[in-house]
């Protein structure tokens, strides 16, 4: 996506904050850039429109791997106060809460002891 011009770019952002809007009722202004491209006239026009572009900082790899990898992947990565990358397709397109779900109880549990 780093080749969008601006009016694309306009679009693209525009959709999916009406998107999350229609699904939560919140207006986001958030904004990570597909495949973390910085590049190009999406984060550009999204800092631009006054949104926080913002970047993960611990990758699950849950476009390719397991439930238990994706899990080991989380927790061997995750930080206080970070952001960990999930994807609604790849490998747990099939289950896509099903790391969520086990994710929550943990990182909670980890969180408390640390």
């Amino acid at each position: 996506m780093n080749d969008l011009d601006v009016a694309t770019a306009a679009e693209e952002l525009g959709n999916n904050a009406k998107l999350i809007y229609q699904a939560t009722g919140v207006r986001t202004y958030l904004m990570r850039p597909p495949g973390g491209n910085l590049g190009g006239e999406l984060a550009n026009y999204a800092k631009q429109q006054g949104y926080l572009v913002t970047m993960w900082s611990a990758d699950s790899h849950d476009y390719y791997v397991s439930t238990p990898l994706i899990i080991d992947n989380v927790l061997s990565n995750v930080r206080p106060g970070g952001i960990v990358l999930l994807h609604d397709g790849g490998a747990i397109a099939a289950k896509p809460l099903q790391p969520c779900r086990k994710l929550s109880p943990r990182y909670s549990a980890r969180a408390t002891n640390s």
